[in-house]
Parts: C-alpha cells; structure tokens; sequence
C-alpha cells in the first residue's frame, strides 16, 4: 500500500538543518515533494522519503528555538535571490528600466565625422547615456533619483554576468550578515533572557543584564578552573537588542499571562461587515470628563452620565442620554427613543441655531452591548423585542468588540470634553487642579445638552471619518438613497415599548403606578361600563408622568389618562427619581410623626396605669380598714356587753360609737398597753395615718369577759401591731 502525504503550502520545514519552504508537488506521477531554502535550491522527496525523513527527525517541523536562533543571528531575513520567474510586476518594470541604458551602452557611438566609437564605461560616456535615456524614457514610479555612472556600470556588470536576473532589484540581500558572537556567546544570552527577563517579576532589561553579567562571570570562574577561554560577556546594548528580537508575543506571554498576551496580539480584521445603515447599533455608557451643576448656586457639582448609541456602517450617532442617573434600564431606553424616533422634539428643545440636518430615525435590526447589568436586563431584553430588535452582548472584558462605540468615547473626550470650563482631563498630568478649584463651574444640565447636540451634528457628523473614507453624515445619505428601509414606527407604539409597561388593575380610584395615581372621565366611564375592577396594559413615559396610557380592550385602542388632581404638584416637571425621592421623603416625614404619636400614646397609657395602680391601692387599704372596724365593732360589743356602759361615760371613756369612728391605729392605741407605739415613731398602716397624741385609756372592765374573747382581742392586737 502506498501512502499519499500532503503538507500546506508555504509551511517551514527543517531538512537537514536547512530552512525550506514547502512548494508543493511537481513531476510527473507519482509527483514529488518540492521543497526551496532560502537561496532558491529546489530539493524534491518522494512520499516513501517524506515518510521516512519525518520518522528519522531529518525532516521536521520549525520550532519556537529555530525561529529564536535565527532572530538573535540575523538569519531570519529572507536572503533568497530573486528571479526573473518569481519576480513581481514592479521588479520587471524597474529590470526594463534599468535595461535600456544598458541596451544604449551596447550601442556604438559615433563621432563627428560619423565614425564609430566603441562603447566603454567611463564617466564621461556613462553620463551622455544617462541624460539620453533619463530625458527620453518613462521611469517607473519608484525611480525618483537620476543614476550615476557608478551604479549604471553594477547594471552593466549584473546583466553580464545574470542576464535579466542581474537587473532585478535584489532588497532582499542588502544589508550586513556578518555574525558579531558566536554559537556559545548566543546560547548563554538566550540563556540568560529565559532566565531574567521572560519571566512574572517583570525585570527591567538593565536588572536582567546586570543579573546575566554576574552569571556570566560566574561561568568564566569555572572555565578558568577547568583550562578553557573566558566567554565574552555582551554589554547592555547588545543584551538589548538581542531582547527586542525575542518574540513579542512570548514576551508579553511569559511576563503578562496568557489572557494579556491574546488581548494585545488579537487578530483585527476590520470588525463585523455592514452593507447599509440600520444593520448594527453599539450602545454604552461613560461619564463625561467635566464638572456640571447640580444645584443651581453650583455648591453640588457632579459629573453626568452619556448613553449613546452610534450606527457602526456609517458612524453616526443616532441617539444618546445626558443625565446625572447611573446607568440603568430607564436611561438606555431614553436614548433608543431619541435614536428612533425623528429628532424634531429634541432639536427644537436644545438645537437652536443648528447648520447640519439630524436624519437619523427608524429601527436596528441588530443592537450589540456589553454584558453590564443594565443591558442584560430582562426588562429591557422584553423592551426591545416588542419592537423586533435583536440584541448581543460581546464577551467581557473585550472592548474592541464594540470598537466603535468605544473610540467615539475617545474622540469626545479629546476633541470635546477638554475644552469645556469645569473640565477634569482624563489624563492627570494635563489636569487643571487650580482652575477646578477656583470655584463652580457655570455649566449647567441643559447646557450640557445644548453644547453636545451641536458638536454631533456640527462637528463630529460632518468631519470626514478615516475608518470609512467619508464623513458620517455623508455615509448615511448616501446609504438611505441607495437602500430602502421600513418606515419607522410612531411616537406611540415606541412609547408603548420602551416605557414601563405591565397589567395594572383599573378600579373606582383609577390606575395606580408607583404610589401615582391617574383617574378622569376616562376611568370613570371604563369603570362604571364594566362595573368591577379589570386588569388592562398599562405604559408610562419616565419623562412625562403627567399622563399614562392603558390598552382599552373594547376598541384595542391605547386611551390616555391624566395624573389625579391632588398630586399634580408632586409630579409636574418631574422624573421617576425625583418623584420616588418625594415620596421617600413624605413616607419617612409620616414615619417621624408616627413614631411621636406613639410615644405620647405609650406616656399617657403609662401615667393612666400609675392612677389606675394608685387608685386601686387606696381602694384595697379602705376595704382592709373597713373590715377591720367591722370585727373591731363586734369584739368590742362582746367584751363590755356585761359592763355598765354609763360608768365609763361618766368617767370620760370614749363611747363605742366614737371608738370604731376613729382609725386602724387609735384603735389599736386604745385596746391596751401592748398596741402602742415606740417614742418617737409613728405606727406604719395602709390606711390612714392619725396623730399620735396620747388619748385616754378605757379602764379595765369590772365583769371577767370569757377565755375565747380575751384571746380573740390579744391576738388582733399582736396583727395589727406588726402592721
């Protein structure tokens, strides 16, 4: 069986230590391989050779070392001789040239007496051919200088020798080949490049060179000791320049990483074709370079967001958004309306004096971002499909590929944002320091707006673009008169689609959005025709809040309702933002009122139960005093109903009905020795207090009262004694 072998052509080979190129086949069947080095020899191999040579190691494949050798020794110059067989158009013209002096040369002269003279290479006979021929023969157009007799007799001496193959122009073999070091001198520098320079710490040249030399004479040490000649150690230059014929995509590789070396060395190939305009838009977000007015005595200064949207096939800007907001789905939004939509709304708002028309309107079919939280939205992802736009999100971390968005950012900031008062220069060594800090900038939103409306239109649309060859607003007439296009949509349905948008319940009170409510005859009729609340399509504009819309499905028709009379101050000439700041505030306004109130709540429940607390007590301490009057009462009626109640009359005593109407205390005071009190101390009771004077003592009675009654007395004094 015999095995057919195919290589690409123009792949580099190693045959025998040689550098060839691959040819291809040639001969007659079976064809061989044919293989030319650098001097133009042709060396041919058959698929049982190619085979066998491959096997062997003589035939291989060039390497990372051979392409490095040949870049330290000079031989990665092409030195092959060019031929009148593989020469181009501009080597024949000039060879053609360069032929006809020596065509005139071989023609004999004549003298004045009409004699033939014999054609020599002096100056004097060179320089008649020279004005000769320079005077009456076209030259090619890389021919700008007359030659001198010195280079025409090279010519002369090169078709002698070549033939046409002498005239060629042989660039490729000028220059010095002669080698400066040595294999050994080569193979320690390459050493010490791999070692020092090619690696993660990032040396400078000058480190790595000073780290090879103490190498190197490290190495001449040890060569000494063993009897052989000392290497010469090459100087900073040389070590330089031996650096720079390194690979520079190894060079980025070993010192950077792998993902740095791919962003530097990426393949340009021009970006994505478009064939007309509307193909693929690029959309991003930066800040602008410049200090702009937040408040209108200036002491808040901020510098505003752009969105912008620009058209890659012909370099327009379509559409942008200048705001102090982040970037979100609402400002992006913003900006594809103005893309879509004619301009007339915004140019009659901040155009005043424009001398460029601003043409740009309808849809992409193709709308291209990063991959930033805002784009990736599935809320702006739905937006755009209900306009039949498709959208693609480039890798991260790969800016080149929405290149156009990106140097238009770039060409703003050069050619605009630095020249405008307040500006904060993207590069710090050119920043203005003491004239930002002099005082506020006079510059305010809308006029931010008035100054890049006019640079788009006036200046950047109308300058004349390198990477198309015209200017942008050029490309863009001349690609709508050759292309037709879909007319674009209405103000509504882009409204309808890049706007807030879902099922918004219709009721008695009207539409409610964001704690903003929308009724008026409208809603009232919806309401009262139906009867109940139903739930309908809803769309609000974030720049005018003033009015909503929502899809009535008896007529399919988008009906308009206007913001409810109590809150037309809250929401007149105001945004999203500002309205939910409003509200933010008035709800934490609400909580502080709320939280004093309940306070206040809390100190009248807590003073209501200390009165309900002293008002019990005293309750209790009455009921305890009168209960005990009451047993008082009947032991006193047991204890002297067998006495004379007119004996103690008459000697003074208190009556009964006296006794029990005095307090807990003095009746206690008045059943004996044992209740009273110690000097100086007032007996402690919970109810009330009398005085402590001395009041008379009720004699003993006469009658002996029984066992049970004496120890019923004694044992309520002892209680009402510890009390």
């Amino acid at each position: 069986m015999n095995r057919r072998y195919s290589l690409e052509p123009g792949q580099i080979q190693i045959l025998h230590g040689v550098r060839v190129s691959y040819v291809g086949r040639a001969g007659q069947e079976p064809r061989a391989h044919q293989f030319r080095d650098d001097f133009g020899t042709i060396t041919a191999l058959s698929d049982q050779e190619l085979r066998d040579f491959r096997r062997l190691g003589t035939l291989r494949s060039e390497k990372l070392a051979d392409l490095r050798r040949r870049a330290s020794t000079g031989r990665a110059r092409l030195r092959q001789s060019v031929v009148w067989a593989n020469a181009d158009g501009q080597d024949k013209a000039i060879a053609n040239y360069r032929l006809a002096y020596v065509d005139r040369w071989r023609m004999p002269g004549l003298d004045a007496d009409g004699n033939e003279l014999p054609s020599t290479t002096g100056d004097a006979f060179l320089e008649a051919v020279i004005d000769e021929i320079w005077e009456s023969r076209p030259r090619p157009v890389s021919v700008t200088r007359k030659p001198v007799p010195r280079t025409v007799r090279r010519w002369i001496s090169g078709f002698q020798q070549h033939g046409l193959d002498g005239l060629l122009p042989q660039y490729e073999l000028s220059g010095n080949f002669t080698e400066r070091f040595d294999d050994t001198v080569l193979d320690y520098m390459q050493k010490g490049v791999d070692e020092y320079y090619l690696t993660d710490a990032r040396r400078s040249v000058a480190q790595s060179h000073d780290l090879f030399t103490q190498y190197m004479k490290a190495v001449n040490k040890t060569r000494a000791v063993e009897g052989e000649p000392p290497v010469h150690i090459p100087g900073l230059r040389a070590f330089t320049r031996f650096v720079k014929m390194q690979c520079p995509f190894e060079v980025e590789y070993t010192r950077k990483g792998e993902a740095a070396a791919r962003r530097k060395f990426h393949v340009i190939t021009g970006g994505v074709a478009t064939t007309r305009h509307g193909q693929r838009w690029e959309a991003d977000h930066t800040r602008l370079n410049f200090m702009v007015r937040v408040t209108p005595d200036g002491k808040v200064q901020d510098r505003p967001w752009i969105t912008v949207v620009i058209d890659c096939h012909t370099r327009m800007i379509v559409g942008f958004w200048i705001g102090f907001e982040a970037p979100s789905v609402e400002t992006t939004c913003r900006a594809l309306r103005m893309a879509i939509l004619p301009k007339d709304k915004w140019i009659a708002q901040y155009g005043n004096g424009l001398r460029n028309p601003y043409p740009c309107e309808g849809l992409p079919v193709l709308m291209c971002t990063d991959q930033g939280s805002d784009f990736k939205a599935r809320d702006l992802r739905e937006r755009l499909a209900r306009l039949k736009v498709s959208t693609l999100f480039t890798p991260v971390l790969r800016p080149y590929y929405r290149a156009r968005v990106e140097r238009f950012f770039l060409t703003m900031d050069r050619r605009f944002s630095n020249t405008l008062p307040g500006s904060t220069n993207s590069n710090i060594l050119e920043r203005d320091v003491e004239k930002l800090a002099s005082g506020p900038t006079a510059l305010t939103l809308d006029d931010v707006w008035r100054l890049t409306l006019k640079w788009i239109v006036d200046v950047y649309h109308v300058r004349h673009h390198r990477g198309i060859g015209n200017s942008p607003l050029r490309a863009y007439l001349e690609s709508v008169e050759a292309n037709e296009e879909v007319p674009p949509p209405s103000d509504q349905e882009v409204d309808a689609a890049l706007s807030w948008c879902g099922n918004v319940m219709l009721n008695q009170q009207g539409i409610r959005i964001r704690n903003v409510f929308y009724r008026d005859a409208v809603t009232a009729e919806f309401f009262q025709h139906y009867g109940k609340p139903i739930p309908v399509p809803v769309y609000r504009t974030p720049t005018d809040l003033m009015r909503c819309h929502f899809l009535d499905p008896r007529d399919g028709e988008w009906k308009e309702v206007a913001v409810a009379a109590n809150q037309v101050e809250d929401v007149r000439g105001r945004t999203e933002e500002e309205v939910a700041a409003l509200q933010r505030l008035r709800i934490a306004e609400r909580d502080t009122d709320n939280e004093k109130a309940r306070e206040g709540e809390a100190e009248l429940v807590a003073d209501a139960d200390e009165v309900a607390e002293e008002r019990g007590a005293a309750r209790r301490t009455r009921e305890k005093a009168a209960a005990a009057r009451e047993k008082m009462k009947r032991q006193y009626d047991a204890r002297y109903a067998h006495g004379d109640a007119a004996t103690y009359a008459s000697s003074e005593a208190i009556t009964g009905d006296d006794f029990f109407g005095l307090g807990v205390t003095e009746a206690a005071q008045l059943s004996g020795p044992a209740t009273a009190a110690p000097a100086g101390r007032t007996p402690r009771s919970k109810g009330k207090l009398s005085a402590t004077a001395p009041l008379p003592k009720v004699p003993a009675p006469e009658a002996p009262l029984a066992s049970g009654d004496d120890d019923d007395v004694d044992a309520y004094r002892k209680r009402y004694d510890r009390s």
